[in-house]
């Protein structure tokens, strides 16, 4: 459905935004791209969008070179870029969605049904001005004209940007029923719980290389992390002896163990043992590191 073979592109030669960068994307499967800001995530969906030719390397889509032939699929793919679309606040929702399907040239039967649905689903007013409508809902709206098409093909640029909870929610629902439907999506997060939760697949992307690629557990491992539970102790004095030496101990008084049950099972004897306490339990990203975060 989408492929780039070792591909640089940028917007200056001394400094490409992409180095030889490879990527498959089959029917059926959530690929997350994951980097710092200016890392080159937006400029490989440029890439995808026939927006920016690459200096090198071969882009397809569909089989064939966006650069050729973006009217040829657009009706199959869904599009929100930059986080952002233009909308225009006169009108209302529906007034927009209409102006969208005309520009992509849908049929009034093949859109009507669809986008009232999609309204509906992102809890949306169809006829309410969109300048009064809240930050949030206006992403809920650029992401309903995106998916309006009923696109095999979805390619979504910091999607959750303003996006509540539920919205969030929603969002997934809809890639999982792209999914199972056999349709591709690509996407770009700085929230990396909903990309862990949505993607099969990761590439991350440092200074413009792709430094690992595949399932979770792979790309953690290449970055140098692993899969842990963060356990948040009241007094972490009290257990710091009894801790096995593989098991760690931050500096904000978290222990550190492997996502394995018998190891959650073990650490919950010692804290209840020494009477350590228990504030929280959380799973820290272990991508936090290829966006800057600290691990």
């Amino acid at each position: 459905m989408l492929e780039l073979k070792q591909v640089t592109a940028g917007y200056g030669r001394n400094a490409p935004a992409l180095k030889s960068v490879s990527l498959t994307l089959q029917p059926g499967n959530v690929h997350a791209i994951v980097g710092a800001n200016g890392a080159g995530k937006t400029t490989l969906l440029r890439l995808v969008l026939g927006l920016l030719s690459p200096g090198s390397g071969q882009v397809r889509v569909f089989g064939q070179d966006p650069l050729l032939s973006i009217a040829q699929f657009v009706h199959k793919t869904g599009i929100l870029l930059d986080g952002r679309r233009r909308l225009e606040p006169r009108w209302t929702a529906e007034e927009n969605l209409e102006y969208h399907a005309l520009r992509l040239k849908l049929r009034p039967v093949a859109y009507r049904d669809r986008s009232r649905g999609l309204l509906d689903r992102f809890g949306l007013p169809a006829r309410e001005p969109v300048n009064r409508f809240s930050r949030g809902m206006r992403q809920r709206l650029r992401l309903v004209i995106a998916l309006l098409p009923s696109p095999c093909l979805v390619l979504l640029d910091e999607p959750t940007l303003g996006l509540d909870v539920e919205g969030q929610k929603v969002l997934m629902r809809i890639i999982d029923e792209t999914r199972s439907a056999g349709g591709s999506v690509l996407l770009t997060s700085q929230s990396l719980d909903f990309l862990e939760r949505v993607a099969d697949e990761f590439t991350i992307l440092r200074k413009g290389e792709a430094v690992a690629q595949g399932p979770l557990d792979a790309v953690a491992r290449a970055i140098g992390q692993t899969l842990q539970v963060a356990l948040s102790v009241a007094y972490p004095e009290r257990i710091v002896d009894a801790l096995p030496n593989e098991w760690e101990l931050d500096a904000h008084g978290r222990i550190r163990v492997p996502l394995d049950p018998r190891a959650i099972a073990k650490v919950m004897e010692l804290l209840v043992e020494n009477e350590a306490g228990l504030l929280d339990l959380e799973r820290p990203s272990p991508l936090e590191k290829s966006i800057g975060g600290e691990p």
